[in-house]
């Protein structure tokens, strides 16, 4: 069996306050709860990870392609990807739970060598994730109301529809409790944002969880991963005041090695959900206040495996 494990990753993500800020670490303790380091007189940001407790998305193309299919200047992705191997027949749904896992079986593609994977999926998508920090947390309420704040242990995202940027209206698109949630709200997370400081519609990553200002916002075929946001015309969304245009999200990631493919060999992805949700924390220099929960967001992963 050939396989290739394919991790296809929101990867980039708003921070709120100073982006100059030194990134902290976010480990666990014994019982499992999440500690931020902090230094005294330095504002951090973290990174705190979780399983995800449930995952519903469609995913409306998966395909291979021989060579990378988009110039650095072109707006119609759908053009460069008709030159990739759409491998599903129709649209499908694919909705997990934690540690559970789906097969899809996919059309055979033609013989070749594939350099390039892609894949093609509503920019909206729903996702229950639970965070439990070992120190209180400043977070939101679970209301969509302009700086409704509340602190607690237990986190999770907000029940309501939220973007990349909807902390930045002074909603924090999260909920903090002092006891763990009996039930968590299946939340809809819009990706319509790649950018860091700055909005933006493509970005590439050049390694595997490279940091935020590792990362272009341009077109790179050598990079580990493409991101781009396009409309429902598969045109790359143009400017910020079109970005609730945003239909879909590509992303076209590099095979290393290339995946080599004989006459008749059948396909399967696998979509297992064992990756994590994935939280962004900021806190001030001053270690007697609490860090404050930002923007969560999720990633997925798919096993490509030929028999």
């Amino acid at each position: 069996m050939k396989y290739a494990k394919i991790i296809v990753t929101s990867v980039v993500i708003f921070l709120s306050g100073n982006f100059n800020q030194a990134s902290a670490s976010c480990t666990q303790d014994a019982n499992g709860d999440l500690i931020i380091q902090r230094v005294a007189g330095t504002q951090l940001t973290a990174t705190c990870k979780s399983d995800i407790q449930q995952y519903d998305q469609e995913i409306t193309q998966l395909g291979l392609c021989a060579s990378f299919p988009i110039s650095g200047s072109a707006i119609d992705v759908g053009l460069g990807l008709a030159q990739c191997q759409n491998l599903l027949s129709q649209p499908l749904d694919v909705s997990l739970s934690i540690g559970s896992s789906q097969s899809i079986s996919a059309l055979g593609p033609e013989p070749g060598t594939y350099n390039f994977f892609y894949r093609l999926v509503p920019a909206r998508a729903k996702y229950k994730a639970l965070w439990k920090f070992s120190q209180s947390i400043v977070g939101g309420n679970g209301t969509n109301v302009v700086n409704a704040n509340q602190s607690g242990t237990w986190c999770y995202p907000a029940p309501f529809e939220y973007t990349t940027s909807t902390i930045f209206d002074g909603i924090r698109p999260n909920v903090c409790v002092n006891s763990e949630p009996s039930s968590l709200p299946l939340s809809t997370y819009f990706f319509d944002n790649v950018g860091f400081s700055s909005w933006e519609a493509i970005t590439s990553v050049p390694v595997p969880n490279a940091a935020p200002l590792q990362r272009q916002y341009q077109i790179d075929t050598d990079a580990y991963q493409n991101i781009l946001l396009v409309d429902s015309n598969l045109n790359v969304i143009q400017s910020e005041s079109a970005k609730g245009d945003t239909e879909y999200v590509v992303a076209i990631q590099k095979l290393d090695p290339p995946l080599e493919v004989s006459a008749g060999s059948p396909l399967v992805f696998e979509t297992t959900l064992t990756d994590k949700a994935r939280v962004s924390i900021g806190c001030s220099a001053d270690i007697n206040t609490s860090c404050v929960v930002n923007t969560p967001y999720t990633s997925t992963s798919l096993d490509l495996k030929i028999d």
